[in-house]
């Protein structure tokens, strides 16, 4: 689908940021971080939001963010990482000691380059492990530079 047939402006850069107040349940072992809420910012046609993440319709050089509120049921260390389809990506990875019952914020940002080939487009995500517990809020953003 092209993106004047989704009603966007070609000429803008793109840009899209989204938040999630809905609470979702998560466990040590791993969780996939639901992003998609309400989407604030659509500008563009190199990206699109997804419920798990972004998805990258055009190769460039993107900032993206996330910031996690979450209730953990348990101690240990809590990790949230950014990941580029199933990829760990470098530099966006944050952990923090956490005990039951507390609330916590994991912040993780980073600048990458995305190619994107004929076969396919890339989906960034992340996902919240290491203790289980309940994400309160998501703000999730993503950003072409260049």
């Amino acid at each position: 689908m092209s993106c004047n047939q989704r009603l966007k402006n070609s000429h803008y850069k793109s840009a899209q940021n989204a938040y999630n107040n809905t609470p979702q349940a998560f466990i040590a072992s791993g969780t996939p971080v639901n992003v998609l809420g309400i989407l604030n910012t659509d500008t563009g046609c190199s990206l699109e939001t997804v419920t798990g993440g972004f998805v990258v319709n055009n190769g460039g050089l993107y900032r993206i963010s996330y910031d996690v509120i979450f209730t953990a049921s348990g101690a240990g260390v809590a990790e949230l990482k950014a990941l580029k389809d199933t990829v760990a990506l470098p530099c966006a990875d944050a952990q923090i000691t956490t005990v039951a019952d507390n609330v916590y914020t994991l912040h993780i940002e980073t600048t990458v380059y995305i190619p994107v080939c004929c076969n396919g487009t890339p989906t960034i995500s992340a996902a919240i492990s290491g203790v289980a517990g309940t994400i309160n809020h998501v703000c999730a953003s993503m950003v072409k530079l260049a």
